[in-house]
């Protein structure tokens, strides 16, 4: 991309997070055999009035000359890194907290069905009796 004198660039840093200003202060052209190279210097934009120039080939950033653009980057980075941490903890939690599931294994056989005391319900159900039919009477 190509830069003019005096725009500001806004750089959001790779390695380290956050948003740094710089304002471009020398543009060199170089014309060789070999075609045309374009560089930057830049001055940085530190509050405490300690600015320097620095060569743009130095910086490990994203560049941009729009701020929306810097906007949507850093909601960007920002929305990733939440859904991580989310992700993470769910993972912990998942882990740690929520029981797990045991088989449960069947330690009794199917008794068979006892004879007299099989009923059949008026829906056509048809229920084992627990008690004796001649206990009832």
């Amino acid at each position: 991309m190509l830069y003019g004198v005096g725009d500001i660039i806004w750089v959001v840093g790779k390695d380290r997070p956050g948003l740094r200003v710089y304002r471009v202060v020398e543009e060199v052209t170089k014309r060789t055999l070999d075609g045309t190279i374009t560089s930057y210097r830049l001055q940085t934009g530190r509050r405490d009035g300690k600015n320097k120039l620095v060569n743009m080939e130095t910086i490990d950033g994203e560049f941009f000359s729009d701020k929306q653009e810097v906007r949507d980057r850093l909601l960007e980075n920002a929305t990733s890194a939440i859904d991580r941490m989310i992700s993470s903890s769910e993972e912990i939690i998942k882990k740690l907290w929520e029981p797990e599931m045991i088989p449960i294994l069947e330690t009794q056989e199917k008794s068979p069905e006892p004879d007299g005391n099989i009923i059949e319900l008026p829906d056509g159900t048809k229920a084992v009796l627990r008690t004796n039919l001649e206990d009832l009477k």
